[in-house]
C-alpha cells in the first residue's frame, strides 16, 4: 500500500497494467473518482477543509465527509476548481453499529 504524507482510512482500487495510471503514483488520491474521508477527533479541520482543497486541486469529482463527531455525511462535488457541498445527511444511530 502506498502512503504519502497522509494515512488512508480506506482505499478501494484495482490494478491496471499501465504504469502511467495516476493511481500508481505516490499521491494515492490522484486518479480517484471518489474519496471518502472520515473526520478524526484530533484534527477535524484537516479532514474537512485542508483535504477538501487538496482533493479539489487533484480533480477528484466527488468527495464524501463522514463525520462521527456530529453524525453526518456531507457529499461534495467538484465544480470547476473547488468542491461544493450538495447535501448533508444524518448518519444512522451508533446503536446500529454503523458508526
Amino acid at each position: 500500500m502506498a502512503i504519502d504524507a497522509r494515512q488512508e482510512n480506506l482505499r478501494l482500487s484495482w490494478e491496471k497494467g499501465d504504469a502511467r495510471d495516476p493511481r500508481r503514483q505516490n499521491r494515492f488520491w490522484l486518479g480517484a473518482d471518489l474519496v471518502v474521508e472520515v473526520v478524526s477527533e484530533d484534527d477535524p479541520e484537516r479532514d474537512t477543509k485542508v483535504k477538501r482543497a487538496d482533493y479539489a486541486s487533484a480533480g477528484i469529482p466527488e468527495y464524501w465527509i463522514v463525520n462521527p463527531l456530529d453524525n453526518t455525511i456531507t457529499v461534495l462535488v467538484l465544480e470547476g476548481t473547488a468542491s461544493s457541498a450538495v447535501g448533508t445527511v444524518p448518519c444512522p444511530s451508533s446503536s446500529t453499529g454503523l458508526m
